[in-house]
């Protein structure tokens, strides 16, 4: 069999002769034009990068803003640990919080039950910029130690909180960036990625699932420092509180990795207790 036929060349009937062809002249395009092409290409990439991070950030200020003006919040939480294996522990936690329009916010977690957790407290002063501040308190100990920066990715008393989750979330010290639209659980969400702008976080960066209809959050996924998915959070239930502030009856925290979840379920919540800063000291905390 002859491989002739395979060398003809495409487009041109086998067996007639080839014709001469013309060649063009090719003009050279002038280096300051191929520069000027690329620019105005990094131009339209790096506009629609600042207009992504502009609309995740919009997005995130506005969260906040609805957020605000509570003053203070007493919660009673029913807190749920269960493990790998499906095993479950029960314990009773209650959050105050006393808002801060300059300072930051100023947080106490108080375990009531059971009697190995019971008094054992987590103070939180969050600071508009820097880290924030956290002491926790060991009743056996009768006194408080603070958290360093670098254990703040660690395990909360054994759940699926790290300390850093325990800590509002200061729109400053992320950089948010507007991912897409989509629907999640038949709510309209929008999809913005953050990342902190502090070191010593245990997340390299998080997908956060805001809704549409109130602001809030429907999802999160947490990824490690090395880029791997590590937790994801639900919250559901969300009504409103006195008819105005949104709360949400229960967060889920599943770490993939190791299989173990938390269950937090709000079971009381009261706003405007009338809470006063001295209530939120390592003092008050020792005392």
């Amino acid at each position: 069999m002859s491989y002739a036929i395979f060398l003809r060349p495409p487009g041109r009937p086998f067996g007639t002769p080839r014709r001469a062809t013309r060649r063009r002249r090719c003009l050279p395009v002038p280096a300051a034009a191929v520069l000027l092409a690329a620019l105005v290409v990094l131009s339209a990439e790096v506009s629609q990068v600042d207009a992504a991070e502009d609309r995740g950030l919009s997005i995130m200020e506005e969260q906040r803003r609805i957020n605000s003006g509570y003053r203070d919040e007493f919660v009673l939480y029913k807190m749920i640990l269960v493990n790998a294996k499906g095993d479950r522990s029960d314990r009773s936690l209650e959050v105050r919080t006393l808002e801060g329009h300059d300072a930051g916010d100023k947080t106490l977690l108080i375990f009531r039950d059971p009697p190995d957790v019971r008094g054992t407290a987590l103070l939180i002063h969050e600071n508009r910029v820097g880290d924030d501040d956290q002491w926790l308190y060991l009743p056996a100990l009768r006194r408080s130690r603070r958290i360093a920066s670098s254990n703040k990715s660690s395990s909360f008393v054994g759940s699926e909180l790290a300390y850093e989750d325990l800590t509002p979330n200061e729109v400053t010290k992320h950089q948010y960036k507007y991912l897409r639209e989509e629907t999640l659980d038949g709510v309209r969400v929008w999809v913005i990625e953050s990342v902190p702008r502090f070191k010593d976080s245990g997340y390299s960066r998080r997908e956060l699932f805001v809704r549409q209809d109130n602001h809030q959050m429907a999802r999160v996924n947490g990824y490690d420092r090395k880029g791997q998915l590590l937790k994801v959070g639900r919250w559901d239930g969300w009504r409103k509180v006195m008819d105005k502030r949104w709360r949400a009856r229960f967060l889920r925290i599943e770490n993939v990795q190791s299989g173990k979840s938390t269950i937090l379920e709000a079971l009381d919540v009261k706003i405007g207790n009338g809470y006063s800063p001295s209530e939120f000291s390592t003092r008050a905390l020792e005392g």
